[in-house]
């Protein structure tokens, strides 16, 4: 398991977000982005330490370490949605996410994310994209540690 990355493409994926420059992560409650086409969510498990300042003794605890997530929008301007990527893209805002299952009752991935990159895939001429790639936000300074939870 340590070390493991696993990439998943999320077809019945439900996005929900916060608002740019928050760090409150949303709930199934919250503002569905209905607009994103597609989700990919890369993780990587290891072990990270654990120790305290206070003791000398090692220990360590499973971790997620690595996170990227990568959403795409259809490039039309009037999409709040992308708009409130594009923000917390060229402002350097933190992003809160939730993303569930289409039932909203499985597991659940969440955490403050930064986006730290984004560009038009111009796949097919008539539907540009714009892609969208996200990674954990100061994570224990600012934002929260992002976790998988049901």
């Amino acid at each position: 398991m340590n070390g493991t990355t696993v990439v998943l493409s999320l077809i019945d994926a439900v996005l929900y977000r916060g608002a740019p420059n928050t760090t409150t992560i949303p709930t199934t409650s919250g503002t569905k982005v209905t607009t994103v086409e597609n989700l990919t969510l890369k993780l990587t498990y290891d072990e990270a330490p654990a120790n305290n300042r206070q003791t000398p003794i090692k220990q360590s605890l499973p971790s997620l370490l690595g996170v990227e997530l990568e959403a795409n929008f259809p490039s039309d301007s009037a999409d709040t949605h992308l708009a409130a990527f594009r923000s917390a893209l060229i402002n350097r805002y933190p992003l809160p996410l939730l993303i569930s299952d289409g039932s909203d009752t499985g597991y659940r991935f969440g955490g403050v994310m930064g986006v730290f990159g984004g560009d038009n895939d111009q796949a097919l001429p008539s539907v540009p994209m714009n892609k969208f790639t996200l990674r954990p936000w100061a994570v224990g300074f600012t934002g929260n540690q992002p976790s998988v939870n049901n």
